[in-house]
């Protein structure tokens, strides 16, 4: 017997997108003018994606009788055929055998061959379904603080937007600070419940986010978290950008030749620096706290939480649209050129396209997955052919090519 089988997927994703934003704004009043002097916004959107993949798998197998006869006689016959048509086709699974047929038995637009395998058609067929609900969660983040500065008029002076750009692992719990900061300061009558709000004291030392205790290092005029690494300041209709991890290195890649100085070149004697290759760029040099970085995208060393070094993340926009999609993964020490730019060996080389600057080759899902399939029906079954041969569907389970990621 030669049995064929034809396997089908069809694949729903269904996304559903819960968006949570907290925003806090304090305006201060240094010299009681009744004018701000400065106001302080804090804004942060929290985003959770949910995830449900239903993927259907439908399974259908049927044989046809096989003897030397019939393999001698089908290889002429395709053979023939071929001469007229330039195909090879089977001469019963074929484009006029479909599911329709074997569902109904019904063979009459079928092939002459399949015609003739008939009785074996019906005997062999089968079918069976896997279902499978995947349901996952992602979640990210993204924060900003605002500092704008008035004019003794109350018009807007400057604005300075710091905003978490590149992920270098630093916690701060800048929304609980502003939201107990919003709950401090009213007066609740117990009797009533009613509350009052007090006036903003200057002295209360909150009055500059430099005034904040800071978990992690502080950057700027601001003095704002280096967790916001990226800052704008916009000043008279102009804007102008600077980031906190901005270096100008060389990085040194290395090579048996390389491609820029060795062109053409056969012999490693001839090599200029060994084949190792310098660039001078600009880019983003980010360390994490604990100075681990993954350096390969091996999945096993993943797993098994081998995949990370001591090292640093180097940053680069190739392109120029403002994305950094290639990354650099350094060694941890560097040196220094003769012009006193730190000079930087290069691991490996990664590309991050995920629209985040956080350099991570997989991501830990709390996944669930649910299966549903009449699978277990057809495996009870049998079927004799001949006075021989018997087949047990069940056995079916250990064909790798009816697997599910095949």
């Amino acid at each position: 017997m030669d049995y064929w089988a034809q396997k089908s997927i069809q694949t729903d994703v269904i996304t559903e997108e819960f968006v949570r934003s907290n925003f806090y704004s304090v305006k201060v009043d240094v010299d009681h003018d009744g004018i701000p002097d400065t106001q302080i916004d804090y804004e942060k959107t929290s985003v959770d994606i949910y995830y449900e993949i239903n993927e259907y798998t439908k399974t259908i197998l049927a044989a046809k009788r096989q003897n030397l006869i019939t393999v001698i006689g089908e290889y002429a016959a395709r053979s023939i055929a071929s001469l007229f048509t330039g195909k090879t086709e089977d001469l019963v699974f074929n484009k006029h055998l479909i599911e329709e047929n074997l569902d109904a038995q019904d063979f009459s637009t079928a092939s002459p061959m399949a015609k003739l395998n008939a009785p074996t058609l019906r005997a062999s067929y089968r079918k069976f379904t896997h279902n499978y609900t995947t349901t996952y969660i992602d979640n990210f983040e993204e924060s900003k603080i605002t500092v704008i500065d008035f004019t003794e008029e109350g018009e807007i002076e400057e604005q300075r937007i710091y905003s978490d750009n590149f992920k270098g692992g630093e916690i701060e719990n800048t929304d609980n600070f502003f939201s107990d900061l919003s709950t401090e300061h009213q007066i609740t009558n117990t009797d009533t419940g009613q509350q009052t709000k007090v006036h903003f004291d200057p002295q209360i030392p909150f009055s500059h986010p430099s005034n904040i205790s800071w978990q992690s290092n502080t950057w700027g005029s601001d003095q704002i978290s280096t967790k916001y690494d990226e800052l704008q300041v916009i000043n008279e209709g102009n804007l102008s950008s600077t980031n906190l991890y901005e270096r100008e290195i060389v990085i040194s890649i290395p090579n048996r030749f390389s491609l820029y100085n060795d062109y053409g070149k056969r012999s490693r004697n001839s090599v200029e620096n060994e084949g190792w290759v310098d660039f001078e760029v600009n880019g983003m040099l980010v360390t994490p706290e604990d100075g681990l970085v993954y350096y390969t995208s091996n999945l096993d060393s993943f797993i098994d939480k081998s995949a990370k070094i001591k090292g640093h993340y180097f940053y680069v926009d190739t392109d120029e649209n403002g994305y950094y999609e290639t990354v650099y993964i350094l060694g941890r020490s560097h040196t220094t050129t003769r012009l006193d730019i730190p000079k930087y060996n290069v691991i490996s080389i990664g590309l991050n396209y995920d629209g985040l600057h956080d350099f991570v080759p997989y991501e830990r899902l709390d996944r669930q997955t649910t299966v549903e399939t009449d699978f277990d029906k057809v495996a009870q079954e049998s079927t004799m052919f001949g006075s021989d041969w018997i087949y047990n569907f069940g056995n079916l389970e250990n064909v790798d090519r009816l697997k599910r990621d095949l």
